[in-house]
């Protein structure tokens, strides 16, 4: 089936991260995404993130971030029947964050020798990093910023992380015309460049599997900080400084661009 690279695809994959749990997908993943960058956007611009606690001279109490969680829904979840050579470009940004190169048409190559006509790809070994979003405003909201960290802030989109989601690589199961599964068998030297910390396992299923040695993250979740110059504070979304949680409040997770825009973002 032809890749749908906007949020609304129907694609199993992309709503069970993107619909269902609200994950803006690096188009780079990264090992260094983490839990408090904060990002400072301005149209399509967006600043490297710093760490949410250095804006203010002394340092806040942050909550502590639960770190390491199982995180099932994608792991279970394999995507639609995608064309290879669109297998081949996810599977690349795996091997970039590994600081591994695919050879042009190498890959492509190997897979489609096994009579393969589409695959399906799912994360494996998948975790969660997380904090809640009114922890985080219990811990900021009444914290009063200093004169340059409101000109940094002042006019932009501040963008927090709150979730990162993790994976030590990926599988791919081939089907070929019949339908059927299609075994593959890869040499590594012979699609790849610099790929000494990527192993590749062939499954007696027939799927491959790619995994590195530290788990790399794909995806963050996102809530948005607002400026109350008034104050000279942050809060998140539109919580008041004061909140009442019995009264059942929410946060609602943020993409950057439309709830309908590409499944990737460009985050420096």
């Amino acid at each position: 089936m032809t890749f749908s690279t906007r949020r609304t695809s129907q694609d199993p994959l992309v709503k069970a991260l993107v619909q269902s749990h609200k994950f803006n997908l690096l188009s780079v993943p990264r090992a260094g995404s983490d839990v408090f960058d904060l990002y400072l956007g301005k149209g399509r611009d967006i600043l490297a993130p710093s760490q949410l606690d250095s804006l203010w001279q002394t340092k806040i109490a942050l909550p502590v971030p639960r770190r390491g969680e199982k995180f099932e829904a994608p792991e279970k979840t394999y995507s639609a029947k995608l064309e290879i050579n669109i297998v081949t470009k996810l599977t690349s940004k795996l091997f970039a964050a590994h600081g591994a190169t695919l050879l042009d048409g190498k890959m492509d190559a190997s897979l489609k020798s096994t009579g393969a006509s589409a695959a399906e790809i799912r994360f494996f070994d998948v975790t969660r990093d997380s904090v809640g979003p009114i922890a985080v405003h219990k811990a900021i909201a009444t914290k009063e910023l200093d004169e340059l960290s409101l000109d940094l802030l002042k006019g932009r989109d501040l963008y927090l992380v709150i979730g990162v989601v993790r994976a030590k690589g990926i599988e791919i199961r081939l089907t070929n015309a019949k339908q059927t599964d299609a075994r593959v068998n890869i040499d590594l030297n012979q699609v790849a460049q610099g790929g000494a910390s990527i192993v590749a396992e062939n499954k007696e299923s027939g799927s491959l599997v790619f995994k590195g040695e530290s788990r790399i993250a794909f995806g963050v979740e996102l809530v948005e900080l607002r400026l109350n110059g008034e104050t000279k504070t942050l809060m998140v979304g539109d919580l008041p400084p004061a909140i009442d949680i019995r009264a059942g409040v929410t946060v609602s997770s943020a993409f950057i661009g439309s709830p309908d825009g590409p499944i990737f973002v460009d985050l420096p």
